[in-house]
């Protein structure tokens, strides 16, 4: 079904409709609340209160400039719960300073990259600090969106409805929101590269060997054939028992290197792959992946994009943010910085429009552009990274190798400053 417009209007006071509960979501949520003029939203979530069973990774790092703006000292206070090695580190511990990469055929390290802010968390976890005092409504899937003479009306599939100002789709890369806006100019755009994305606890010996080899924060590697290998520590329950710890497994090849047959596309083909491919890696990675079980689940996982163009956002009655504004790969980290950025913009702009400052037209046509620019470059970039990334001599003259983990506004500063005599990185 797709959007409508209808005669009605919403009388209510100034209110938000977010969708997605997911980090953008939960930010925007914290943010809205924690001004001294609370604004009104609910948030909308489509999974059930169990959530993914799956988790993964996530790192920011330049947007730790925003945390402040966005969320309450007894949230921030709790946000190194949610990183990947709590536990192994100092709850308070400083940022990390760089990223590790590696040529996994050698294990030699290429370059330490410098890195700002740096923080890896883990995708539950992280949820779990945001949602605190959140209200969120969960089994809501989106039906449609109808634009009334004076706000806005959304329909879920359980027949229930939603009214307010204007809804925020922070739905994901998939996002429901994106396709009731612009329909098949929503779909995502698929990559010629092949990847997987899963943790994988070992025996307490294998565990301290693979942390032993592991730079803190990021390592990555990337092998002369062509093959991207991310190991990083995902969870640790308990400290004491390194049996407990899981390790994030992130690998990537282009279709070139290695074809998926469609009969060899099941969580044991893909994992026979994987330990072929990795057979001729330096350590700790290749025992990392010959130490998996045979029968242990591998999910299936693509890798697609989506560059925002600009929608009709019916006098500022919806917007986009986060990955649903603009579906990124994961190779240069910025997904969840864009993510963040989009929060702090939004919950700025939304406490002037409610404190009557500004038009919600207004606030919304020009927070549009500056999403849709920077979204689009950032989508862009990081695309290029994603294929060099798997080309070797390319690698070595690739955005992050020569330009660092800078966001796209950063690194046009960096850039103006290396064109007047300085360094970029």
């Amino acid at each position: 079904m797709e959007s409508s417009t209808e005669t009605g209007a919403y009388a209510g006071p100034f209110h938000v409709i977010i969708i997605g509960a997911g980090a953008c979501g939960l930010m925007i949520a914290q943010g809205l609340k924690k001004v001294i003029n609370n604004v009104p939203y609910t948030i909308y979530e489509k999974e059930s209160i169990k959530g993914r069973v799956r988790d993964w990774g996530m790192a920011y790092h330049w947007s730790s400039d925003f945390i402040p703006k966005l969320l309450p000292q007894s949230i921030i206070d709790k946000l190194p719960l949610s990183e990947a090695d709590y536990g192994l580190t100092t709850p308070q511990g400083a940022p990390h300073e760089y990223v590790t990469a590696r040529n996994t055929s050698t294990g030699e390290v290429m370059k330490k990259i410098p890195l700002r802010g740096g923080r890896r968390v883990s995708r539950k976890r992280f949820r779990q600090v945001l949602s605190e005092g959140i209200d969120i409504k969960y089994d809501k899937n989106v039906e449609n969106i109808t634009y009334l003479t004076s706000g806005v009306c959304v329909s879920f599939t359980d027949g229930s409805k939603a009214l307010g100002s204007i809804v925020v789709g922070a739905d994901g890369g998939g996002s429901r929101i994106r396709r009731l806006l612009l329909g098949k100019k929503a779909e995502p755009t698929a990559l010629p590269i092949i990847m997987n994305n899963f943790n994988v606890q070992y025996t307490a010996e294998q565990a301290l060997f693979i942390r032993s080899k592991l730079a803190p924060f990021t390592d990555l590697g990337v092998h002369p054939k062509g093959m991207f290998y991310l190991m990083n520590l995902q969870n640790v329950p308990n400290p004491e028992d390194p049996s407990t710890w899981s390790f994030q497994m992130s690998t990537s090849w282009p279709v070139t290197l290695r074809p998926l047959a469609e009969e060899e596309n099941t969580s044991e083909g893909r994992l026979k792959i994987l330990k072929e491919l990795t057979a001729d890696h330096a350590e700790p990675r290749k025992s990392a992946m010959a130490w998996v079980p045979d029968d242990y689940p591998v999910p299936k996982d693509r890798l697609a994009i989506w560059s925002p163009i600009p929608w009709d956002h019916h006098n500022g009655r919806v917007t986009m943010a986060g990955d649903a504004a603009h579906a990124m790969t994961y190779h240069r980290g910025q997904g969840l910085n864009n993510c963040i950025n989009d929060a702090a913009n939004l919950v700025t702009g939304l406490v002037e429009v409610n404190d009557g400052a500004r038009s919600l037209s207004e606030f919304i046509d020009e927070y549009q552009v500056e999403v849709v620019t920077r979204g689009a470059a950032e989508v862009e970039m990081s695309k290029q990274q994603s294929l060099m990334m798997h080309s070797w001599d390319q690698f070595i003259e690739s955005p992050v190798m020569t330009y660092g983990t800078a966001g796209i506004t950063e690194l046009k500063e960096k850039k103006n400053k290396a064109a007047r005599g300085g360094s970029v990185l």
